[in-house]
């Protein structure tokens, strides 16, 4: 399966008011007033909603009408992709009209945050193929962090894995520092909350079936417990019982 993904860096002309006067209130003093023609304010609530309803009511999704390619849209990112098992132009020809639809609707497109992916079990399956939005040829990436998530060419979850744990351990070392309290309850309310997060989000994706990384995200928890005042010299099932948590496998 080979997938394109592409951001828009900037709207023009998203709606047409004319001399709409914004201004910047920082502790009541405010900045002097500029006139918007188009846009909504960067940051806003609203705005994804309005660039939403944008794209959907200029039928962003018709440039994959009668091909291969499947679209999902998160945002102002786009993710283009298709399936197949030699070769096949339907995803460039989805580019390129993305490129014709674009220009249309007056988006600018950030190339340089577009990239092409690919998964495959083929050695080699790159090939020397490319595709391109315009005249912007898109480089190939070997990892592709797609909503948090660390996706490899061969739905390997290994980088993904390496990456939250050493986030979670950066993040369970933070606490026992920061917290004067060697209060159990303080601390694994605050592991709970800050740290399991990490290790949690997103698991129906990425669930390890390896006991390599079964026992790497474990072994984070294991590390905090064991280091909470009077819990040192117990088992880790008895540490969990104590503190009336349940193991990380358990929970994925």
């Amino acid at each position: 399966m080979e997938s394109v993904a592409t951001c828009w860096s900037g709207l023009k002309h998203f709606c047409q008011i004319d001399y709409r006067p914004e201004v910047v209130n920082i502790l009541g003093c405010l900045s002097d007033s500029v006139h918007i023609t188009s846009g909504v304010p960067q940051g806003s609530v609203l705005g994804p909603t309005l660039f939403l309803l944008f794209i959907d009511i200029n039928d962003i999704e018709d440039i994959v009408f009668g091909t291969s390619v499947r679209m999902k849209l998160f945002a102002d990112d786009v993710k283009l992709y298709s399936s197949f098992a030699y070769n096949s132009h339907d995803l460039q020809d989805v580019c390129d009209r993305l490129t014709v639809w674009a220009e249309e609707w007056q988006l600018q497109i950030a190339y340089n945050k577009c990239i092409s992916h690919r998964i495959s079990d083929r050695a080699g399956a790159d090939g020397n193929s490319s595709y391109r939005i315009d005249s912007h040829v898109l480089c190939w990436s070997d990892e592709t962090r797609d909503l948090g998530v660390i996706i490899d060419n061969k739905l390997n979850f290994n980088c993904h894995i390496s990456a939250i744990a050493h986030k979670a351990h950066v993040g369970a070392s933070l606490i026992l520092r920061s917290f004067v309290t060697r209060d159990p309850d303080v601390l694994i309310r605050a592991f709970v909350t800050y740290v399991r997060p990490i290790l949690e989000y997103c698991t129906p994706v990425w669930s390890p079936h390896t006991v390599s990384n079964i026992n790497k995200i474990e072994s984070y928890q294991r590390w905090f417990t064991k280091r909470i005042k009077g819990l040192s010299d117990m088992r880790y099932p008895e540490r969990l019982a104590f503190l009336g948590l349940e193991t990380l496998q358990y929970e994925i």
